[in-house]
């Protein structure tokens, strides 16, 4: 009786870390090269991000299409949607590439957070999320509207 209890387990178990594993493994994605991404993901590689060796590409399925993430050797990462816009940038250790913040980000961060740099951006149809390097963390509507501060 214990044999086939301990047996039970162990199927169990094993089970479990396979379904485990498979989930993973569909949520990681699928590696691709950079020539693979949609046209317009290419182009804001290439103007700026050129030098930035990327050590992962990947594609991913969305209940909607598809998506890209672009991991650099440096840590930074830039994701796209399936046409090839930019969904979030993320530059830890230095700034998202001043082009890609809207003009209303950079104004207020210059008036309200001098000598903060912009080190994670993301967009959406409600707005854009974005982060400092002081950790103050800003939310802005479509319109460019301040519409949350975390301090």
């Amino acid at each position: 009786m214990k044999k086939i209890l301990r047996y039970s387990l162990l199927a169990c178990t094993l089970s479990f870390a396979f379904i485990v594993a498979a989930l993973v493994a569909v949520a990681d994605g699928k590696p691709i090269t950079v020539t693979d991404l949609p046209k317009q993901a290419q182009q804001t590689l290439a103007t700026h991000f050129k030098n930035r060796p990327t050590v992962l590409v990947t594609k991913d399925r969305n209940g909607l299409g598809w998506e890209y993430e672009v991991t650099f050797r440096s840590g930074e990462q830039v994701e796209f949607d399936k046409n090839g816009q930019w969904k979030s940038i993320s530059c830890k250790r230095s700034a998202v590439p001043a082009q890609l913040v809207p003009s209303f980000v950079t104004t207020y961060v210059r008036q309200h957070a001098a000598g903060a740099r912009v080190i994670e951006l993301s967009r959406d149809r409600k707005g854009y999320e974005v982060e400092l390097s002081n950790r103050t963390e800003l939310e802005f509507d479509t319109r460019g509207n301040l519409v949350d501060v975390d301090i």
